[in-house]
């Protein structure tokens, strides 16, 4: 199972169209927003992608949990989910094919970045924070395998992983951010200067850059996990960000986080 890995390794190309055929029926009102490195290899042009919603950069607030205990269905991924942004997933190890089924049915599970391993096989180390997401909508295609959509919607921090039979499952605790101060959203301008800088330098040295409107939200919550997403970060760096409930202090984080990339790509 693999984000948004259109094909394996070796996949003739006409059989990689058909998988990004699949996802396009599964996302009919989605499109690409954000190209991010794929730690896993090969997959369709090496590449991992995320999506938000088309044409609405607002919060699904519909989707918000007040913090509380759950067991869910887990996705260990080679990426750091964050809310606010869109997941497809292309599943095809047995596991996770039969927790694509489950979805169906209950449509949340959590996501964690790996720490170290692989994400086909097992036998990885995990990190604690991640995102609980919402399938929007899944599909089986004729080989068995799945096309999953899905949307982060509010942070998680494991406190027992439970047995992965049929698929990794866990106890979580639903981590909810603290207010955002008002002077929180005075300094989203600040950011959305910050992220073009970056992705301007980012574009200069041969990189690709997100074909959507990059214009982040007015909420300071939502800008940053926007930003997160567009800008050419690391996982690390995203999943530092997971790990702070304080809005104002995630954002000075990412700050850092943009100031440092644009000393490094006017470095190259």
């Amino acid at each position: 199972m693999v984000v948004g890995r259109l094909g394996g390794v070796g996949d003739p190309v006409d059989e990689r169209d058909r998988v990004h055929e699949g996802v396009e029926r599964v996302l009919p009102s989605y499109h690409l927003a954000v190209v991010l490195p794929a730690l896993a290899e090969g997959g369709f042009d090496g590449r991992a992608v995320q999506w938000f919603s088309h044409g609405s950069s607002e919060p699904r607030r519909g989707l918000l949990y007040r913090r509380c205990m759950a067991v869910l269905p887990m996705f260990p991924l080679g990426s750091a989910v964050l809310p606010n942004v869109l997941l497809p997933l292309h599943v095809f190890e047995e596991r996770y094919r039969a927790l694509a089924r489950h979805l169906t049915a209950e449509p949340d599970f959590g996501t964690v970045l790996i720490e170290r391993g692989h994400e086909v096989g097992g036998d990885d180390a995990r990190f604690t924070h991640g995102t609980l997401v919402r399938t929007l909508d899944a599909e089986e295609l004729p080989d068995g395998r799945w096309v999953v959509a899905a949307i982060g919607v509010q942070r998680l921090r494991v406190v027992e992983w439970l047995e992965d039979d049929p698929y990794p499952r866990a106890e979580v605790e639903l981590l909810d951010d603290r207010p955002a101060a008002s002077a929180d959203a005075d300094r989203v301008p600040e950011l959305q200067a910050r992220l073009e800088r970056v992705l301007e330098l980012h574009q200069q040295v041969g990189g690709d850059l997100p074909d959507v409107d990059t214009t982040l939200a007015p909420d300071p919550v939502v800008a940053t996990w926007q930003a997160a997403a567009l800008a050419p970060l690391q996982q690390l760096d995203r999943q530092q960000l997971l790990r702070i409930d304080v809005p104002a202090v995630r954002l000075d984080r990412l700050v850092s986080l943009l100031d440092d990339a644009e000393l490094l790509l006017q470095a190259l």
